[in-house]
């Protein structure tokens, strides 16, 4: 096994970039994996070709690309290197973050993807102390690409007030070419993904002859690569990657088409970004809790969840999202683990869900030392749910409790997390669990992400 940077991890770098006025660079590590030496003997057969060892067999020195353990020797050799030779502290909430503190406030900051680095520092002669190390002769084969513009598929813009934004217009339009070369010009008519009633109406395959028409359509591969921009840069379309998810294994022609609706809304909508601007903002909704927000730097959650029938299970969908020095760092739309009874109950689980998300982005900022001057705010639209998590009593109504959804006692109890208040109307994890008409979606999407202002909302 061998870690990669969690999606999280890369949003809160470029949060605390912003924030901290830190630049960003891009190292890239040729070759990665035959830089370390290999555990074990191992022989290899020559390429074709190789006349010069014909008949014979070559022992490995080095990690080949191929081999089982190539990848997890290459994170120990980069780790060893990394926090024995340049002396940088490795987080243990992610072991694929690095942090380097120097005198009068000099910082680095590195994440690691595999071969790919993310550097961020606010230090000219500290960049080039770790282009000297990491590329020199005592380092690895590797490149300075200069300024972070491009990572994983995702397009970096650092702009001169120190904000930053990230987008993937370049990888919307390549799905675009490959799944709908002949609707892609109808994009611009989708506003919305779908018609709300649609996905609330999905079914499996009702028949062997859908299933067979299926198999023959790229379904899974679409919905691949519209979870990956939902995970990355596109929170607003979460919900609806969660519900077209639940079908992977036995999709209806309507998943389909679906999936294909989302997509031309992804085409017509591709200049959403994410933005961090590095201020610290209290958003509309939010004023009382002023204080607790301020004092974190920006760094402040919402949950959220549905109640209602639910599917042929019973379960409900939540959603939360993480802010950091005025954009989204962690998001997610998910279905709760939980059969709830009540409103009540639903939005308790899903406040103490969330709190697990809270919780790692507390834990890395505590190692980096930012944002974590106090506890949480972590704003929840029911007030029976905040009387539930902060009075312990039992009652008729929560005697049931698992105790998996007691886990945001925890959290008040310790003061990490502080719940308050805040209207539907302001709650911003609301589209994460529920289809939206039209006009409340638009508005949503442009409070949720800053890319997004109010002008395109009212085109």
């Amino acid at each position: 096994f061998s870690a990669t940077l969690r999606a999280t991890s890369f949003r809160m770098l470029m949060a605390i970039a912003a924030g901290k006025k830190l630049n960003l660079e891009h190292f890239d590590v040729t070759n990665a994996f035959t830089q370390s030496t290999i555990d074990a003997e191992i022989y290899v057969e020559p390429s074709p070709g190789d006349f010069v060892t014909k008949g014979k067999v070559l022992k490995l020195k080095k990690a080949l690309y191929g081999t089982k353990q190539a990848s997890k020797l290459w994170q120990d050799t980069l780790i060893k290197h990394l926090t024995h030779h340049m002396e940088f502290k490795q987080l243990r909430n992610d072991p694929c973050m690095f942090i380097k503190h120097g005198a009068d406030g000099v910082l680095m900051i590195v994440g690691v993807y595999v071969d790919d680095l993310v550097v961020a520092h606010n230090s000219s002669e500290l960049l080039a102390w770790f282009v000297e190390e990491f590329t020199g002769p005592k380092g690895f084969n590797a490149k300075h690409l200069g300024k972070l513009s491009w990572f994983l598929g995702m397009a970096i813009d650092q702009h001169r007030d120190c904000s930053i934004t990230v987008h993937q217009q370049q990888y919307i339009e390549k799905m675009l070419e490959k799944f709908t070369p002949s609707h892609s010009s109808s994009s611009k008519q989708h506003t919305m993904p779908c018609n709300p009633t649609t996905f609330q109406s999905l079914t499996k395959s009702r028949s062997p002859e859908e299933r067979d028409r299926l198999s023959r359509l790229p379904y899974l591969e679409l919905v691949g690569s519209l979870l990956y921009l939902s995970t990355m840069t596109r929170p607003d379309i979460a919900y609806h990657m969660s519900i077209l998810c639940s079908y992977m294994h036995d999709p209806s022609i309507e998943c389909f088409n679906a999936a294909i609706d989302l997509l031309l809304y992804v085409g017509n909508t591709r200049h959403y970004h994410l933005q961090y601007n590095g201020k610290v903002e209290v958003p509309d909704g939010l004023e009382h809790a002023r204080p607790l927000i301020e004092s974190n730097d920006g760094f402040l959650a919402y949950s959220d969840s549905s109640w209602h029938k639910g599917d042929e299970l019973g379960y409900n969908m939540f959603g939360y999202v993480v802010y950091m020095y005025g954009g989204p760092v962690a998001f997610a739309a998910k279905r709760l683990k939980v059969i709830a009874l009540s409103s009540a109950e639903a939005e308790y689980a899903a406040a103490s869900y969330s709190c697990k998300e809270i919780s790692f982005c507390r834990n890395v900022c505590n190692e980096l030392g930012i944002c974590t001057n106090g506890p949480t705010c972590l704003a929840v639209d029911n007030t029976a749910a905040i009387t539930i998590a902060e009075n312990r009593g039992v009652t008729g109504r929560t005697k049931h409790f698992i105790d998996s959804i007691h886990f945001i006692r925890h959290m008040i109890d310790f003061d990490f997390v502080r719940l308050r208040y805040v209207s539907t109307r302001h709650q911003l994890a609301d589209g994460f669990t529920k289809c939206l008409d039209k006009a409340t979606f638009r508005s949503w999407c442009c409070r949720l992400m800053s890319g997004v202002g109010e002008e395109f909302c009212g085109r």
